[in-house]
């Protein structure tokens, strides 16, 4: 029978090679023989958000952030399961607490500072699909851009937030260029 520490690594090591449904096998394994820890948490979160089981996926990383509130890795996995469920700003809250929580792993501050720079586009593209269908929302842009998306829920960079006012301030009509005709 193998110890906990090495079905972990042998998934670690089918995740590191791509082999998805090797390491989802051997985390079902390992949870019928041992209780759930913060490293298998972690690995099966990621195998699920690399599946594209979202759900899953957040539902481990709560899971593994509850067990180890302080693990930076936790909260980048359960920030870019919050990005895949489009829930933005929560994601921004937990990438900002990754970075804050990580020591000297270049690796992960490269992937929080990558999703974090990507979060202003997501919610960008979200905007323009809710001001094509909701004129209210429109006219709340118009009125007051920042309460208009705190109201929804989005939490742009002030670059971002910046470069919506002066979109929304200079165009007569809003919806020409969200339809990409300005």
């Amino acid at each position: 029978m193998l110890k906990a520490t090495e079905l972990q690594t042998l998934a670690y090591m089918y995740l590191s090679d791509g082999s998805l449904q090797q390491a989802a096998r051997i985390c079902d394994f390992y949870l019928q023989v041992h209780a759930p820890d913060a490293g298998i948490l972690g690995i099966m979160t990621a195998v699920y958000a690399a599946q594209g089981e979202y759900e899953a996926a957040h539902r481990l990383a709560h899971r593994w952030v509850e067990a180890c509130p302080a693990d930076a890795w936790a909260h980048y996995y359960l920030g870019l399961a919050e990005v895949q469920r489009g829930r933005c700003a929560e994601a921004q809250r937990r990438l900002e607490l990754a970075c804050r929580l990580n020591g000297a792993d270049a690796a992960l501050m490269s992937r929080c500072l990558h999703l974090l720079s990507n979060l202003d586009t997501i919610q960008l593209r979200q905007i323009r699909a809710l001001w094509r269908v909701d004129p209210s929302f429109v006219l709340a842009l118009q009125r007051s851009p920042q309460a208009a998306l705190t109201s929804r829920g989005f939490s742009l960079s002030q670059e971002a937030l910046e470069s919506l006012q002066l979109l929304v301030a200079a165009e007569d009509n809003p919806r020409c260029w969200l339809a990409g005709r300005a």
